[in-house]
């Protein structure tokens, strides 16, 4: 039996989604920080429980030929990034195991899962942050939580959003400090500003929001000011109201403060308006390559309908809708559903239709309408779908499915529900959409005889 403050040698063979290294001693699981698979060492044992135990590095003896040092200063700290300390082909590595090992452990499923689609572009890639603010001993915080914390990690660059992102939020630091704008304190629930957002699109416009516990801060035209003089490319700037306790960053009341309140993203030559609450993909160039392959699975005919779950704000349907006869999305956030019915309208797209409510009360209605469906394209939450709609699914006539999750553990749970009704798992691809994190953005295609 393992006890606190006891030193021990160590092999580490696995990373668990946290990016912690995982090795055994004594027989007994142990998770470390800043080890990656294969190396060796010796750490102090810092927790103990029942069936595990948490070590502490003191000493890497054999070390990782994929082991890099890594760019950011907080890295270490930080909690937005769990494997910069791992070379990128590494992480891509890391990355299709754990599809293989959800869809063979899981799902028991022997579906060939190809290697992870690489993104051309490791750092600087997302398109939208949301920094938590807090007032410290020094002034302004204002960067990631600390791992399985509250605690802000300070940081001035962030190497996984845009340089002009960083700018952008050194403006907002430097003016609160200037005019004593008072940060929000989540165990008082005092204070004004709690979030500071930045979108960034593909052209590089820019829109910044304060996320206050309040409806006017200080000192409002100052800090336009600043923001502007730092950031020319800034169209929007705004203020969204947040007053309630807990995890949720927006609130549902927005105002502007300075241009306007959307910009326009162009995803496959299809325009997008976007609102500061519109659901994007965060990686540009990503998206479009997951997109890609979600149409190529899809493989849509002129002639077939096709149902898009969990649609959002119409970017799959409005793609799809290029290929079919007709597309019938089904989201069931109301902001969501306008968006898509607005960019449907701005794209000249007349062949598809969005509906507001639950998939599983909904979908059973496409089929009464429609008659038939061909294809369908699921993109649901993390936590994956209800087994309600997985049954209406198979209720209908679709011959194909592209199942496109964020979620490997709830991708595979789910492919062993819809294998059990009839469907069949051809192929699964892996696309990298959060480089630097051990998250993985896949898509699976499933089949069946009509």
């Amino acid at each position: 039996m393992l006890t606190k403050n006891q030193m021990a040698e160590i092999e580490i063979s696995d990373i668990t989604v946290d990016g912690l290294g995982v090795g055994r001693v004594d027989g007994m699981a142990v998770f470390v920080a800043d080890m990656l698979p294969g190396e060796k060492g010796d750490i102090k044992i810092i927790k103990t429980a029942k069936n595990y135990a948490v070590g502490r590095s003191e000493s890497v003896t054999e070390v990782s030929p994929e082991r890099e040092v890594p760019v950011c200063k907080v890295f270490r700290e930080c909690g937005g990034c769990t494997l910069q300390h791992l070379s990128y082909i590494g992480q891509l590595g890391i990355k299709h195991e754990r599809v293989k090992s959800c869809m063979e452990k899981i799902a028991k499923c022997p579906v060939p899962v190809n290697f992870p689609l690489p993104a051309k572009q490791p750092l600087r890639y997302r398109n939208k942050t949301a920094f938590p603010v807090h007032r410290g001993e020094n002034g302004v915080e204002i960067g990631c939580y600390k791992a399985h914390s509250h605690t802000v990690v300070d940081a001035k660059v962030c190497f996984l959003q845009s340089e002009r992102a960083d700018v952008c939020v050194e403006a907002v630091r430097r003016w609160m400090q200037e005019y004593d704008v008072p940060a929000y304190d989540e165990t008082t629930g005092e204070g004004l500003v709690r979030h500071v957002v930045v979108r960034v699109t593909s052209y590089g416009d820019i829109m910044v929001a304060l996320v206050i516990n309040g409806t006017v801060i200080p000192h409002q035209r100052e800090l336009v000011r600043a923001l502007r003089l730092n950031v020319p490319e800034i169209l929007s700037i705004l203020l969204n109201t947040n007053r309630e306790r807990g995890n949720v960053i927006l609130g549902r009341e927005t105002q502007v403060i300075f241009g306007t309140d959307r910009l326009v993203e162009t995803i496959k030559g299809l325009d997008f308006s976007i609102s500061l609450h519109t659901f994007l993909q965060v990686n540009h160039a990503q998206t479009e390559l997951l997109y890609t392959q979600v149409l190529k699975f899809a493989k849509i005919f002129p002639d077939e309908v096709v149902a898009d779950l969990y649609c959002g704000a119409g970017t799959i349907s409005l793609l799809a809708a290029q290929l079919a006869q007709k597309v019938v999305g089904i989201e069931i956030v109301p902001e969501a559903v306008a968006d898509a019915r607005a960019n449907a309208q701005a794209n000249n797209i007349e062949n598809a239709e969005f509906l507001l409510g639950d998939c599983a009360e909904i979908f059973p209605q496409i089929l009464e309408k429609e008659g038939r469906l061909d294809v369908i394209i699921a993109d649901p939450p993390r936590k994956g779908m209800d087994a309600r709609v997985i049954r209406a699914i198979s209720d209908s006539a679709a011959k194909r499915l592209v199942y496109v999750s964020c979620d490997p553990a709830t991708l595979a749970r789910d492919t062993a529900l819809l294998m059990e009704q009839g469907w069949a798992a051809q192929v699964c691809q892996p696309v990298d959409m959060f480089p630097q994190t051990t998250n993985i953005e896949t898509v699976l295609l499933f089949s069946r005889e009509a």
